[in-house]
């Protein structure tokens, strides 16, 4: 945990004032929140800083900022909630509330399902078809959420677990490999490749050729 911590604190800017905001001058996501990286699990660097000052907490707790600073980890500037103190305190400020991930009343899944999706897929051993049995979601809808068109991580707040992101992209690097193995040790084409991956078939042949995910 020591060496968690020093890891930690070393990417944010800590200032005298304990009022000030503490900036993450580390890796952040689109809405501006800081990402921490250890071990091989990645982490939302707000929450690691409440708990490595406040102890731990309930995972189905969201951690607020006073500040409204995405990027501050100032453990001064944080408190836990609830979902619906969350959406209070934004509307006490004027801010919008997102209506994305479990805020969203037709969602089918948990976020912490959706970092598990995630997490099987990437393992490799598990079909898209297999986890959408699983987790009782369709197949159209499980490659969605692997390939980051629905469940991006700026629309959730999980707690300790690895979060995937993959921003705009249509495949991860990981299904990118998968094509070029399938295509290479089986009787399989283009179209067939792009139907399973929910893509065009000139995603597939460029990925094929090196010019995309080389």
């Amino acid at each position: 945990m020591d060496e968690f911590a020093g890891q930690f604190w070393m990417r944010a800017q800590k200032t005298e004032d304990a009022n000030e905001c503490w900036i993450w001058c580390s890796t952040k996501d689109r809405n501006g929140y800081g990402i921490f990286s250890f071990g091989g699990e990645v982490y939302r660097a707000h929450r690691i800083a409440y708990e490595l000052s406040n102890g731990a907490f309930p995972a189905r707790m969201l951690v607020c900022h006073y500040c409204d600073n995405p990027a501050c980890v100032n453990p001064n500037h944080l408190f836990i909630g609830t979902q619906k103190e969350n959406m209070s305190d934004c509307a006490s400020k004027g801010r919008k509330p997102s209506f994305c991930g479990e805020k969203n009343s037709r969602h089918k899944v948990t976020a912490l399902q959706v970092e598990q999706i995630r997490r099987e897929y990437s393992r490799g051993g598990v079909t898209q078809k297999e986890l959408g049995c699983k987790y009782g979601i369709s197949r159209g809808g499980l490659a969605r959420i692997i390939r980051g068109a629905t469940w991006r991580i700026e629309s959730f707040d999980i707690g300790v677990g690895k979060i995937s992101y993959y921003g705009k992209r249509k495949l991860s690097k990981i299904q990118a490999d998968e094509i070029r193995r399938k295509y290479s040790t089986q009787n399989t084409t283009l179209k067939t490749l792009a139907k399973e991956y929910n893509v065009c078939a000139g995603t597939v042949r460029n990925i094929l050729k090196g010019k995309s995910w080389a």
